[in-house]
């Protein structure tokens, strides 16, 4: 492969992570009257990160083909390995570093829910009347009794039981 191709291809296959983190720049730039300080700065600076490691990407991939046509030539230059070595050790920090500012970015800066008031066995649910009434008991025993059940097939305490319907 030509010195040429190899690199719009490498160049080319950085392209959507490139386009991914210049949307998510603009949609945070519009998006900044809606977030808060901190969130806001988190995610530039995540989005940021993430840009640099793809321009390092796009830039080895330019510069190794240059590197390796110098070492054919017998031109003394940068070792190739080191290069490859030292730039995929950044590359191995970045992305991590990037991509937890941009976490921190999503849950910085969110409000704790309010409690919920208990409800179920044992407690009773607020409501306004509840807090308008002197006495603190909600309702202030306004509830009637609930009616027995009637189902044909439940034989009845006061009666001989009958047969279902059918």
């Amino acid at each position: 492969m030509s010195p040429f191709w190899y690199t719009a291809v490498q160049a080319l296959s950085h392209l959507p992570s490139l386009l991914v983190l210049v949307i998510g720049l603009v949609l945070t730039g519009v998006a900044r009257r809606r977030l808060p300080g901190r969130p806001l700065r988190l995610m530039v600076a995540g989005l940021g990160v993430l840009l640099v490691d793809v321009g390092l990407g796009v830039g080895v991939s330019f510069v190794l083909p240059a590197l390796l046509s110098a070492e054919t030539t017998g031109s003394p230059g940068f070792d190739v390995v080191q290069l490859v070595v030292v730039t995929g050790l950044i590359s191995t920090l970045l992305q991590p570093a990037g991509l937890g500012l941009v976490i921190a970015a999503a849950l910085t800066g969110r409000r704790t829910p309010e409690p919920v008031p208990a409800t179920g066995p044992g407690s009773w649910p607020t409501s306004p009347v509840a807090t308008a009434n002197p006495s603190g008991a909600p309702y202030a025993g306004d509830l009637p009794p609930l009616p027995a059940p009637a189902h044909p097939a439940v034989p009845s305490v006061s009666g001989p039981a009958r047969e279902p319907d059918r």
